[in-house]
């Protein structure tokens, strides 16, 4: 599955988590206008909440890198710009959903209650109002996005590092491929030099041969002369 692909079947998740959230919301609501109170369903929330936000920051994140090349990915200007408002309403929407969570009528449920319902909440969240509970999740929030911030980075500078490799490689293998192909072509050639050359040897070994010959028939003429002629004989009483 593609990214651009992939982006669309978050942002279905997306909605679904946000229409879920909402009705969960008004639950509590109308729960609470009875005097009932369910931290369980106030952890259950604030849960749907974290991944809300992760998930729009997520989605910002990756239409932000298609957008650095929109031909890559399939995008129209037209589209990336859709996808764009669209999820500009889904955090407005997310906003929304925050401040609604955090408006709760603390008095309706008088204050024995409320003390009681305390008493209810896990070791984490005893003691606070949705408030400071709000205030803590946004505070876990933003290290999360921070968090998700770094990886971002770091998998943008890998894709970087893997980019310049694959360029490298490309142009090693077209310099490889240049050189493959010219010593093709030299082959023939070395072949057809090496054959002159060694023609060339065998040449030269049998003129050296034929000198040698030559040399050796001259010589034994001259001593045949010195020997067998009277000419000879003078010229050698003499030495």
């Amino acid at each position: 599955m593609q990214q651009n692909e992939k982006w669309l079947v978050f942002y279905e998740e997306l909605e679904i988590k946000i229409q879920t959230t909402k009705s969960q919301i008004e639950n509590k609501k109308q729960q609470e206008k009875v005097n009932q109170f369910n931290s369980r369903q106030n952890i259950t929330i604030r849960k749907s909440l974290t991944e809300i936000q992760t998930l729009t920051s997520k989605l910002f994140q990756d239409l932000k890198e298609m957008n650095s090349d929109l031909k890559k990915y399939r995008l129209t200007p037209v589209e990336y710009k859709r996808r764009k408002k669209n999820l500009q309403d889904k955090k407005r929407d997310f906003k929304k959903l925050q401040q609604d969570f955090a408006t709760q009528p603390i008095e309706a449920l008088g204050a024995k209650k409320w003390k009681d319902s305390l008493r209810k909440e896990t070791l984490e969240t005893q003691g606070f109002n949705n408030d400071e509970l709000m205030e803590i999740d946004n505070a876990s929030l933003e290290k999360q996005e921070d968090y998700l911030d770094q990886i971002s980075v770091s998998v943008q500078r890998q894709t970087e590092i893997a980019t310049t490799l694959n360029e490298e490689l490309d142009e090693e293998s077209y310099l490889l491929d240049g050189l493959d192909k010219g010593m093709t072509n030299i082959k023939p050639k070395m072949i057809k030099n090496t054959k002159k050359v060694s023609k060339y040897a065998k040449v030269s070994k049998m003129k050296g041969l034929i000198c040698l010959v030559i040399f050796l028939i001259l010589l034994l003429s001259f001593l045949l002369f010195l020997l067998f002629t009277e000419r000879g004989a003078k010229f050698l009483k003499k030495f």
